[in-house]
Protein backbone atom coordinates (compact mmCIF):
# COMPACT_ATOMS: atom_id res chain seq x y z
CA UNK A 1 0.00 0.00 0.00
CA UNK A 2 0.96 3.62 -1.00
CA UNK A 3 1.76 5.84 1.68
CA UNK A 4 1.14 9.55 0.34
CA UNK A 5 3.25 12.79 0.20
CA UNK A 6 1.60 14.36 3.04
CA UNK A 7 1.69 11.31 5.30
CA UNK A 8 5.27 10.42 4.76
CA UNK A 9 5.79 14.29 5.47
CA UNK A 10 3.87 13.90 8.60
CA UNK A 11 5.53 10.45 9.66
CA UNK A 12 9.02 12.25 9.35
CA UNK A 13 7.50 15.34 10.87
CA UNK A 14 6.95 13.31 14.18
CA UNK A 15 9.92 11.54 14.00
CA UNK A 16 12.13 14.55 13.74
CA UNK A 17 10.39 16.46 16.34
CA UNK A 18 10.51 13.30 18.84
CA UNK A 19 14.20 13.35 18.03
CA UNK A 20 14.49 17.07 18.65
CA UNK A 21 12.55 16.45 22.14
CA UNK A 22 14.93 13.69 22.77
CA UNK A 23 17.81 15.91 22.63
CA UNK A 24 16.56 18.96 24.21
CA UNK A 25 15.48 16.72 27.14
CA UNK A 26 18.31 14.14 27.01
CA UNK A 27 19.30 14.76 30.46
CA UNK A 28 15.80 13.76 31.52
CA UNK A 29 15.70 11.06 29.45
CA UNK A 30 18.47 9.84 30.89
CA UNK A 31 17.11 9.92 34.63
CA UNK A 32 13.65 8.28 33.55
CA UNK A 33 13.87 7.16 37.56
CA UNK A 34 14.26 10.62 38.39
CA UNK A 35 12.20 13.73 39.44
CA UNK A 36 13.32 17.02 38.90
CA UNK A 37 11.83 18.35 42.37
CA UNK A 38 10.18 16.25 45.41
CA UNK A 39 7.14 18.45 44.65
CA UNK A 40 4.55 18.42 42.07
CA UNK A 41 6.11 15.35 40.11
CA UNK A 42 5.54 13.34 43.02
CA UNK A 43 2.25 14.17 43.47
CA UNK A 44 1.46 13.71 39.78
CA UNK A 45 2.62 10.15 40.04
CA UNK A 46 0.22 9.57 42.95
CA UNK A 47 -2.61 10.70 41.16
CA UNK A 48 -1.89 8.70 38.10
CA UNK A 49 -1.44 5.96 40.12
CA UNK A 50 -4.64 6.61 42.13
CA UNK A 51 -6.75 7.33 39.07
CA UNK A 52 -5.80 3.77 37.69
CA UNK A 53 -5.77 2.03 41.17
CA UNK A 54 -9.54 3.48 41.75
CA UNK A 55 -10.67 2.81 38.06
CA UNK A 56 -10.09 -0.78 38.10
CA UNK A 57 -11.08 -1.38 41.98
CA UNK A 58 -13.89 1.27 42.66
CA UNK A 59 -14.19 3.21 39.62
CA UNK A 60 -17.89 4.77 41.80
CA UNK A 61 -15.39 6.26 43.77
CA UNK A 62 -13.21 7.64 41.45
CA UNK A 63 -12.71 11.07 43.24
CA UNK A 64 -12.77 10.06 46.87
CA UNK A 65 -9.21 9.67 46.99
CA UNK A 66 -6.78 8.66 49.88
CA UNK A 67 -6.04 11.69 51.01
CA UNK A 68 -7.97 14.15 53.38
CA UNK A 69 -9.78 11.54 55.33
CA UNK A 70 -12.82 11.76 56.22
CA UNK A 71 -13.42 14.67 53.93
CA UNK A 72 -14.95 12.83 49.98
CA UNK A 73 -14.37 14.10 46.46
CA UNK A 74 -10.67 14.93 47.49
CA UNK A 75 -9.30 14.00 43.91
CA UNK A 76 -11.19 17.35 42.69
CA UNK A 77 -8.67 19.64 45.02
CA UNK A 78 -6.44 19.57 41.99
CA UNK A 79 -6.66 18.49 38.56
CA UNK A 80 -7.71 14.99 38.60
CA UNK A 81 -5.64 14.27 35.40
CA UNK A 82 -8.09 11.38 34.57
CA UNK A 83 -6.96 11.16 30.77
CA UNK A 84 -3.02 11.10 30.93
CA UNK A 85 -3.77 8.39 34.17
CA UNK A 86 -5.59 6.16 32.04
CA UNK A 87 -2.91 6.95 28.98
CA UNK A 88 -0.25 5.08 31.49
CA UNK A 89 -2.74 2.24 32.77
CA UNK A 90 -1.06 -0.12 30.06
CA UNK A 91 2.33 0.83 31.89
CA UNK A 92 1.67 0.15 34.77
CA UNK A 93 -0.05 -2.61 34.05
CA UNK A 94 2.69 -4.14 32.15
CA UNK A 95 4.71 -3.87 35.44
CA UNK A 96 6.59 -0.25 35.21
CA UNK A 97 7.85 1.90 37.93
CA UNK A 98 5.39 4.76 38.45
CA UNK A 99 8.05 7.24 38.33
CA UNK A 100 9.47 6.11 34.84
CA UNK A 101 5.76 5.85 33.82
CA UNK A 102 5.38 9.47 35.04
CA UNK A 103 8.52 10.62 33.51
CA UNK A 104 7.63 9.04 29.95
CA UNK A 105 4.03 10.55 30.22
CA UNK A 106 5.93 13.91 30.75
CA UNK A 107 7.82 13.99 28.05
CA UNK A 108 4.84 12.60 25.64
CA UNK A 109 3.28 15.91 26.31
CA UNK A 110 6.19 17.93 24.45
CA UNK A 111 6.46 15.81 21.59
CA UNK A 112 2.84 14.97 21.11
CA UNK A 113 1.91 18.72 21.70
CA UNK A 114 4.24 19.44 18.76
CA UNK A 115 3.51 17.16 15.95
CA UNK A 116 -0.53 18.25 16.81
CA UNK A 117 0.52 22.30 15.85
CA UNK A 118 2.62 20.53 13.08
CA UNK A 119 -0.90 19.10 12.09
CA UNK A 120 -2.43 22.29 11.80
CA UNK A 121 -0.05 25.20 11.04
CA UNK A 122 0.12 22.37 7.88
CA UNK A 123 -3.09 22.45 6.79
CA UNK A 124 -3.16 26.42 7.55
CA UNK A 125 -0.01 27.36 5.34
CA UNK A 126 0.15 23.73 3.10
CA UNK A 127 3.45 23.80 3.62
CA UNK A 128 5.55 21.09 5.66
CA UNK A 129 8.51 22.88 6.67
CA UNK A 130 6.83 25.75 8.19
CA UNK A 131 4.40 23.71 10.11
CA UNK A 132 7.62 21.57 11.42
CA UNK A 133 9.19 24.82 12.42
CA UNK A 134 5.61 25.65 14.33
CA UNK A 135 5.43 22.39 15.63
CA UNK A 136 8.99 22.39 17.31
CA UNK A 137 8.80 26.06 18.45
CA UNK A 138 5.38 24.65 20.21
CA UNK A 139 7.04 21.48 21.75
CA UNK A 140 9.95 23.30 23.47
CA UNK A 141 8.29 26.77 23.88
CA UNK A 142 9.89 28.42 27.01
CA UNK A 143 6.41 28.61 28.94
CA UNK A 144 6.09 24.39 28.87
CA UNK A 145 10.02 24.19 29.89
CA UNK A 146 8.82 26.87 33.07
CA UNK A 147 6.47 24.26 34.33
CA UNK A 148 8.22 21.01 33.68
CA UNK A 149 7.10 19.76 36.91
CA UNK A 150 3.65 20.04 35.80
CA UNK A 151 2.43 17.33 34.27
CA UNK A 152 -1.40 19.01 33.67
CA UNK A 153 0.26 21.84 32.31
CA UNK A 154 1.92 19.38 29.39
CA UNK A 155 -0.93 18.19 27.92
CA UNK A 156 -1.90 21.00 25.52
CA UNK A 157 -1.86 18.95 22.44
CA UNK A 158 -5.52 18.45 22.33
CA UNK A 159 -6.26 22.06 21.82
CA UNK A 160 -4.83 22.34 18.14
CA UNK A 161 -6.24 18.97 17.52
CA UNK A 162 -9.81 20.75 18.38
CA UNK A 163 -8.28 23.64 16.19
CA UNK A 164 -7.61 21.57 13.37
CA UNK A 165 -11.15 20.07 13.61
CA UNK A 166 -12.28 23.74 13.62
CA UNK A 167 -11.03 24.83 10.80
CA UNK A 168 -11.84 21.50 8.45
CA UNK A 169 -15.42 21.78 9.94
CA UNK A 170 -16.11 25.52 8.50
CA UNK A 171 -14.24 24.84 5.40
CA UNK A 172 -15.51 21.29 4.26
CA UNK A 173 -18.90 21.80 6.45
CA UNK A 174 -18.86 17.88 6.98
CA UNK A 175 -20.48 17.05 10.49
CA UNK A 176 -18.05 14.59 11.80
CA UNK A 177 -14.93 17.32 12.35
CA UNK A 178 -17.48 19.44 14.40
CA UNK A 179 -18.31 16.24 16.34
CA UNK A 180 -14.16 15.73 16.07
CA UNK A 181 -13.53 19.10 17.53
CA UNK A 182 -15.77 18.72 20.52
CA UNK A 183 -14.47 15.70 21.56
CA UNK A 184 -11.24 16.91 21.39
CA UNK A 185 -12.17 19.77 24.24
CA UNK A 186 -13.31 17.23 26.38
CA UNK A 187 -9.73 15.00 26.16
CA UNK A 188 -8.31 18.38 26.88
CA UNK A 189 -10.79 18.81 29.98
CA UNK A 190 -10.07 15.12 31.38
CA UNK A 191 -6.21 16.30 30.74
CA UNK A 192 -5.81 19.82 31.77
CA UNK A 193 -8.78 21.68 33.04
CA UNK A 194 -7.24 25.27 33.64
CA UNK A 195 -6.27 25.20 29.48
CA UNK A 196 -10.14 23.76 28.55
CA UNK A 197 -11.45 26.31 30.35
CA UNK A 198 -9.23 28.81 28.70
CA UNK A 199 -9.74 27.13 25.28
CA UNK A 200 -12.65 27.70 25.20
CA UNK A 201 -12.76 31.30 25.08
CA UNK A 202 -10.12 30.84 22.96
CA UNK A 203 -11.88 28.58 20.21
CA UNK A 204 -15.14 30.93 20.37
CA UNK A 205 -12.46 33.58 20.01
CA UNK A 206 -11.31 31.69 16.64
CA UNK A 207 -14.79 29.95 15.51
CA UNK A 208 -16.11 34.14 15.02
CA UNK A 209 -12.79 34.68 13.23
CA UNK A 210 -13.44 31.85 10.55
CA UNK A 211 -17.05 32.41 10.64
CA UNK A 212 -16.14 36.25 9.20
CA UNK A 213 -13.72 34.86 6.70
CA UNK A 214 -15.75 31.87 5.35
CA UNK A 215 -19.16 32.99 5.53
CA UNK A 216 -20.69 29.31 6.16
CA UNK A 217 -24.41 29.51 6.19
CA UNK A 218 -26.35 29.40 9.27
CA UNK A 219 -27.31 25.74 9.18
CA UNK A 220 -24.01 24.81 10.65
CA UNK A 221 -25.18 26.17 14.02
CA UNK A 222 -27.18 23.01 14.21
CA UNK A 223 -24.16 20.56 14.41
CA UNK A 224 -22.57 22.91 16.43
CA UNK A 225 -24.74 23.15 18.77
CA UNK A 226 -25.21 18.84 18.65
CA UNK A 227 -21.25 19.12 19.34
CA UNK A 228 -21.60 21.40 22.18
CA UNK A 229 -24.05 19.18 23.95
CA UNK A 230 -22.16 15.94 23.72
CA UNK A 231 -19.28 17.77 25.18
CA UNK A 232 -21.01 18.74 27.90
CA UNK A 233 -22.46 15.16 28.26
CA UNK A 234 -19.46 13.76 28.41
CA UNK A 235 -17.90 16.32 30.72
CA UNK A 236 -20.68 15.66 33.47
CA UNK A 237 -18.86 13.31 35.65
CA UNK A 238 -16.42 16.14 36.36
CA UNK A 239 -18.56 18.57 36.54
CA UNK A 240 -20.83 16.77 39.03
CA UNK A 241 -17.91 15.95 41.23
CA UNK A 242 -16.26 19.42 41.23
CA UNK A 243 -20.04 20.82 42.09
CA UNK A 244 -20.36 18.63 44.69
CA UNK A 245 -16.95 19.56 46.31
CA UNK A 246 -17.39 23.37 46.06
CA UNK A 247 -18.79 23.66 49.69
CA UNK A 248 -16.07 22.63 50.75
CA UNK A 249 -13.29 24.22 48.81
CA UNK A 250 -15.07 27.60 48.02
CA UNK A 251 -14.00 29.80 45.42
CA UNK A 252 -10.31 31.42 45.15
CA UNK A 253 -9.78 34.31 47.12
CA UNK A 254 -9.22 37.80 45.14
CA UNK A 255 -6.24 38.29 46.52
CA UNK A 256 -4.66 34.92 45.27
CA UNK A 257 -6.14 35.49 42.03
CA UNK A 258 -4.04 38.91 42.24
CA UNK A 259 -0.84 37.64 42.66
CA UNK A 260 -1.03 35.19 39.97
CA UNK A 261 -2.22 37.64 37.55
CA UNK A 262 0.50 39.05 35.03
CA UNK A 263 1.28 42.56 34.18
CA UNK A 264 2.94 43.08 30.91
CA UNK A 265 6.37 43.33 32.15
CA UNK A 266 6.05 39.65 32.88
CA UNK A 267 6.59 38.76 29.04
CA UNK A 268 10.16 40.13 29.80
CA UNK A 269 10.08 37.73 33.17
CA UNK A 270 12.26 34.23 32.06
CA UNK A 271 12.35 31.25 33.47
CA UNK A 272 15.41 30.10 35.41
CA UNK A 273 15.48 26.93 33.42
CA UNK A 274 16.23 28.96 30.07
CA UNK A 275 20.07 28.61 28.88
CA UNK A 276 19.76 31.29 26.85
CA UNK A 277 17.90 33.90 28.50
CA UNK A 278 18.18 33.65 32.38
CA UNK A 279 21.08 35.75 33.39
CA UNK A 280 19.52 38.30 30.48
CA UNK A 281 16.24 39.40 31.36
CA UNK A 282 14.08 40.38 34.03
CA UNK A 283 14.57 37.69 37.30
CA UNK A 284 11.34 35.01 37.90
CA UNK A 285 8.58 34.98 39.90
CA UNK A 286 6.67 31.92 40.31
CA UNK A 287 3.67 31.57 37.54
CA UNK A 288 4.83 34.88 35.95
CA UNK A 289 8.09 34.05 33.87
CA UNK A 290 6.16 34.79 30.77
CA UNK A 291 8.99 35.45 28.13
CA UNK A 292 8.07 33.24 24.98
CA UNK A 293 11.57 33.26 23.63
CA UNK A 294 12.92 35.56 20.88
CA UNK A 295 12.39 33.18 17.90
CA UNK A 296 8.94 32.61 18.71
CA UNK A 297 8.41 36.52 18.85
CA UNK A 298 10.61 37.33 15.73
CA UNK A 299 8.81 34.90 12.86
CA UNK A 300 5.00 35.34 14.79
CA UNK A 301 6.14 39.18 13.95
CA UNK A 302 6.96 38.49 10.35
CA UNK A 303 3.71 36.03 9.80
CA UNK A 304 1.53 39.10 10.75
CA UNK A 305 3.30 42.07 9.09
CA UNK A 306 1.98 43.38 5.88
CA UNK A 307 0.97 42.30 3.11
CA UNK A 308 -2.05 41.17 5.54
CA UNK A 309 -3.48 37.68 5.58
CA UNK A 310 -7.26 36.74 6.91
CA UNK A 311 -5.71 33.61 8.87
CA UNK A 312 -2.94 35.33 10.90
CA UNK A 313 -4.81 38.66 11.41
CA UNK A 314 -7.55 35.61 13.23
CA UNK A 315 -4.90 34.43 15.21
CA UNK A 316 -3.31 37.75 16.19
CA UNK A 317 -6.69 38.15 17.22
CA UNK A 318 -6.34 35.62 19.54
CA UNK A 319 -3.01 36.65 20.90
CA UNK A 320 -4.20 39.10 21.86
CA UNK A 321 -7.16 37.45 23.94
CA UNK A 322 -5.02 35.10 25.40
CA UNK A 323 -2.41 37.94 26.09
CA UNK A 324 -5.46 39.84 28.15
CA UNK A 325 -6.55 36.64 29.83
CA UNK A 326 -3.06 36.06 31.55
CA UNK A 327 -3.30 39.72 32.64
CA UNK A 328 -5.99 38.06 34.86
CA UNK A 329 -7.50 41.26 36.99
CA UNK A 330 -4.98 43.71 35.74
CA UNK A 331 -6.88 42.98 32.19
CA UNK A 332 -10.06 43.58 30.57
CA UNK A 333 -11.47 40.41 30.29
CA UNK A 334 -10.75 38.34 33.18
CA UNK A 335 -12.80 39.78 35.59
CA UNK A 336 -15.80 39.25 33.41
CA UNK A 337 -15.46 36.18 32.51
CA UNK A 338 -15.00 35.46 36.47
CA UNK A 339 -18.34 37.11 37.01
CA UNK A 340 -20.23 35.64 34.28
CA UNK A 341 -18.41 32.00 34.07
CA UNK A 342 -18.10 30.12 36.90
CA UNK A 343 -15.19 27.78 36.28
CA UNK A 344 -13.37 31.15 36.00
CA UNK A 345 -14.00 31.27 39.89
CA UNK A 346 -12.21 28.15 40.99
CA UNK A 347 -8.84 29.08 38.87
CA UNK A 348 -5.95 30.67 40.79
CA UNK A 349 -3.31 31.36 37.86
CA UNK A 350 -4.77 33.44 35.04
CA UNK A 351 -0.80 34.09 33.92
CA UNK A 352 -1.59 30.07 32.84
CA UNK A 353 -3.33 31.49 29.65
CA UNK A 354 0.10 32.59 28.80
CA UNK A 355 0.40 28.48 27.43
CA UNK A 356 -2.30 29.97 24.82
CA UNK A 357 0.03 33.20 24.36
CA UNK A 358 2.81 30.20 23.39
CA UNK A 359 0.24 27.95 21.47
CA UNK A 360 -1.33 31.27 19.26
CA UNK A 361 2.61 32.85 18.73
CA UNK A 362 3.77 28.91 17.51
CA UNK A 363 1.00 28.91 14.90
CA UNK A 364 1.64 32.55 13.70
CA UNK A 365 5.34 31.31 13.72
CA UNK A 366 4.41 28.65 10.88
CA UNK A 367 2.81 32.05 8.86
CA UNK A 368 6.47 33.70 8.92
CA UNK A 369 8.46 30.78 8.75
CA UNK A 370 6.72 30.17 5.50
CA UNK A 371 7.42 33.60 4.42
CA UNK A 372 10.75 33.51 5.04
CA UNK A 373 11.20 30.16 3.03
CA UNK A 374 9.52 31.36 0.12
CA UNK A 375 11.33 34.78 -0.28
CA UNK A 376 13.56 32.85 -2.87
CA UNK A 377 12.48 29.75 -4.36
CA UNK A 378 16.30 28.48 -4.90
CA UNK A 379 15.92 24.67 -3.58
CA UNK A 380 19.30 25.29 -1.54
CA UNK A 381 17.92 28.70 -0.25
CA UNK A 382 15.14 26.89 1.64
CA UNK A 383 17.31 24.21 2.60
CA UNK A 384 19.70 26.34 4.25
CA UNK A 385 17.45 28.33 5.73
CA UNK A 386 15.00 25.41 6.70
CA UNK A 387 18.02 24.22 8.99
CA UNK A 388 18.92 27.35 10.64
CA UNK A 389 15.19 28.26 11.65
CA UNK A 390 15.51 24.82 13.30
CA UNK A 391 18.42 25.32 14.97
CA UNK A 392 17.46 28.92 16.20
CA UNK A 393 14.72 27.28 18.08
CA UNK A 394 16.18 24.99 19.92
CA UNK A 395 18.66 27.04 20.70
CA UNK A 396 16.36 29.73 21.66
CA UNK A 397 14.53 27.45 23.81
CA UNK A 398 17.43 25.39 25.00
CA UNK A 399 16.55 23.92 28.87
CA UNK A 400 19.11 24.00 32.02
CA UNK A 401 17.75 20.72 33.40
CA UNK A 402 19.08 18.92 36.41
Amino acid sequence: MLVSRSARHAIIACLGIGLAVVVLLHSQIRHLDYVPDLGDPLFSTWRIAWVHHQLVSDPRHLFDANIFYPERLTLTFSDPVILPALTASPLLIGGMHPVIAYNLLLISGFWFSGFAVYLLVRHLTGSSRAAFVAGLTYACCAYRVDHFSHLELQMTQWMPLALLALHRFVTTRQWPYAIAAALAVVAQLYSSMYYAVFFVVYAAVIGVGLWIVHRPPWKLLVPLAISAAIAALLALPLERAFTAAQSVKGERPLYEIALYSAVPSDYLRTTPLSLMWRNRLRPPQAERSLFPGAAPVALAAVGIAPPFAAMPMVYAAALAVSFDGSLGLNGVSFPYLRRWLGPFRNLRSPARFGALVGLTLSILSGFGARRVLTWRRSVIYQGVVFAALVGIVMIDAWPALK
